[in-house]
């Protein structure tokens, strides 16, 4: 994993075994590392809700682990590489208030392309899941 600032979504990093810096010129530092980080996380968890399962309203469980697991790897990298930055990290409830922010836009944006879909309804469930388990204010 690599170290990326500004557009940050999985498309941005690369899964080669060799590490390479990837940003985009136009974002680089314009954003706050907290809000990259949160938009990547749903990002990943937007994948695990959209993989199809019987029940039509319910997420693969298997597929949000695979993804909780991603993001835990994507995390320690991104933190060891960004360091705590005097308490603006990447990491903690600042992050975790914009992954549900950043699912709650997905659920807006699907609703707007499908309004009977259940996507919409997994992006709002996946983000009041992601605030219950927040911790601090």
């Amino acid at each position: 994993m690599s170290l990326v600032h500004g557009d940050c979504g999985p498309a941005s990093s690369s899964s080669s075994a060799t590490p390479s810096p990837s940003s985009t010129s136009t974002t680089w530092a314009s954003r706050d590392a907290a809000s990259d980080v949160g938009d990547f996380v749903a990002s990943l968890q937007q994948q695990a809700l959209r993989a199809p399962t019987t029940e039509a309203a319910l997420p693969d469980p298997a597929a949000l682990d695979a993804a909780d697991a991603l993001a835990a790897r994507f995390l320690t990298t991104y933190a060891g590489a960004a360091g705590d930055r005097g308490g603006r990290g990447p990491g903690g409830p600042r992050r975790t208030s914009h992954v549900a922010v950043a699912l709650m836009r997905k659920a807006l944006r699907a609703y707007a392309r499908e309004p009977l879909s259940a996507l919409p309804r997994r992006y709002v469930g996946q983000g009041h899941r992601v605030l219950d388990q927040r911790e601090g204010p």
